[in-house]
């Protein structure tokens, strides 16, 4: 994978761009910058109709909309030979915050984890979202884990853009 690509599997790993809009303009400006050797900035997500759709359904029709966050802050020096090896790619924890608002239109704050694990084998990559430690839902914090978990389409989403990323 040529390096000029670690910002977009960055991005990719963290949101599918067909399921959200992903403000990533201050992390790109950071990855593109060689003589900067650290990453420090806040990539932004808002999901689309679709998306959102999904999410209340998931979420027993107790949520009206999210708007969420992932603060990356790292040596760019990990990204090769740490995280990303020849046939896999696996992210230290990612914190992602929310706030996701209810069905009375109170914001509520909420964070998960997420670790990102992708394998390669024979041409094929398969993944894993791995999220967990989400605070601030109760036990539908639970059942957000499950679902993002279990979701195959998330996880062929990320195997397709790694495929996408590597030709």
């Amino acid at each position: 994978m040529r390096k000029s690509h670690y910002y977009a599997l960055l991005i990719l790993i963290l949101s599918n761009s067909s399921l959200a809009a992903v403000n990533t303009d201050e992390c790109e400006a950071q990855f593109r910058n060689v003589l900067k050797p650290d990453v420090n900035c806040l990539i932004q997500i808002t999901p689309d109709a679709e998306t959102l759709a999904t999410f209340k359904t998931a979420m027993q029709g107790l949520v009206q909309d999210f708007k969420c966050s992932v603060p990356l802050e790292f040596p760019k020096s990990d990204i090769y030979n740490h995280w990303i090896t020849s046939s896999q790619i696996k992210f230290p924890p990612l914190k992602l915050s929310c706030d996701i608002t209810g069905i009375d239109n109170n914001a509520i704050p909420a964070t998960s984890e997420f670790s990102p694990h992708c394998k390669e084998s024979d041409a094929t990559w398969s993944c894993e979202i791995n999220m967990s430690n989400t605070t601030g839902l109760g036990f539908l914090g639970r059942g957000l884990e499950n679902y993002v978990n279990t979701n195959e389409a998330f996880k062929q989403g990320l195997a397709d853009a790694l495929v996408e990323l590597s030709q």
